[in-house]
């Protein structure tokens, strides 16, 4: 597949996450050393815990290697707070 930055992208076919389609993610930091771009699609597909596939997407711009630490920065206590609800939850499911 060929990207180029401000034209949409697309795939044909049946669309499945890990298997066939567009894959992005919402944690960029597990790529940090590699190029990442701020991407936006019409419609996710399937979703996974970090990632979800989509049959068409656009790449905006290259993300900076300071915008992708503030990302970090920012999307921590969001992370944080998401884990400890998904305990409680998980913990109150168990007892029930």
């Amino acid at each position: 597949m060929q990207w180029t930055v401000g034209k949409q992208v697309a795939v044909k076919g049946e669309i499945k996450l890990c298997e066939r389609g567009i894959h992005l993610t919402f944690h960029p930091k597990q790529w940090r050393g590699a190029r990442v771009f701020l991407a936006e699609t019409p419609e996710i597909v399937q979703r996974d815990k970090d990632k979800f596939v989509c049959r068409a997407a656009t790449l905006l711009r290259e993300l900076t290697p300071s915008e992708l630490d503030a990302y970090v920065k920012a999307e921590a206590p969001a992370r944080e707070a998401y884990e400890k609800a998904k305990a409680a939850a998980w913990e109150a499911y168990e007892k029930a």
